[in-house]
């Protein structure tokens, strides 16, 4: 195989986990407390996940800069 045909499939494997890790916010932010149970009337576990997916992505920017 190939350096080009290596990039390639790496490039393929972390698409696929920004896709998963996409998935899995979208999915706890929206139907997290209905599936798990917690009890969030004020939206502070909601706030948690998206300050952490923000802080997540902007690292995840800066380390491959």
């Amino acid at each position: 195989m190939n350096r080009r045909a290596i990039g390639l499939v790496r490039t393929e494997g972390i698409n696929m986990l920004v896709a998963i890790a996409a998935a899995m916010f979208v999915g706890l932010f929206g139907w997290g407390a209905q599936y798990f149970g917690w009890s969030d009337p004020e939206s502070k576990v909601q706030l948690a996940l998206f300050t952490s997916f923000v802080l997540g992505s902007v690292c995840g920017y800066k380390s491959k800069g």
